[in-house]
């Protein structure tokens, strides 16, 4: 009998253990609400420039799509209108306010020009209505924090209307 319930608790801790490990796990399938609030991803590639006085960024996350293919900010964000430079501290606001930002649906990319790269093309863009964001898993190590490329999932930009 003893080793019955030997065995028996050694099952339920393999199983509970197996559990644990799975449940934790990140995974494509995954809603993108799911993913970000897991804790345990960073999606690097999800800004874009919205054109403020101080050159800020914000995740393709908290963008909406005009009904004409432009983007406009989901909730008011500060907007820097002026800002000067002081000393070596960087860029100081002077005037903002809280406002929807919207922006044109453009963006600047570089390419290569030669066959070494050694020349590099400026090419205006316009972002798609569903774009490829790359999921990194985070993680502490000896030499500190890490990022693990996981997957690209498709992120489609939501209308605003």
């Amino acid at each position: 009998m003893p080793k019955n319930r030997i065995s028996l608790l050694l099952t339920l801790m393999l199983t509970l253990s197996a559990s644990f490990a799975f449940g934790n796990r990140v995974s494509k399938e995954m809603s993108w609400a799911e993913l970000k609030s897991s804790g345990k991803i960073n999606i690097l590639n999800d800004k874009i420039e919205f054109g403020d006085a101080l050159g800020h960024k914000m995740s393709i996350f908290n963008v909406c799509r005009t009904e004409d293919g432009n983007f406009a900010s989901v909730a008011p964000r500060r907007i820097c209108d002026e800002a000067r430079t002081i000393g070596r501290s960087g860029p100081i606001c002077e005037s903002s306010d809280y406002r929807i930002v919207r922006f044109e649906n453009k963006f600047v990319d570089y390419v290569c020009a030669s066959p070494q790269c050694d020349t590099r093309q400026r090419l205006v863009k316009k972002l798609a209505k569903t774009i490829s964001l790359a999921v990194y898993s985070r993680g502490e190590g000896r030499q500190g924090p890490y990022h693990q490329f996981l997957f690209n999932k498709q992120y489609t930009i939501p209308s605003c209307y």
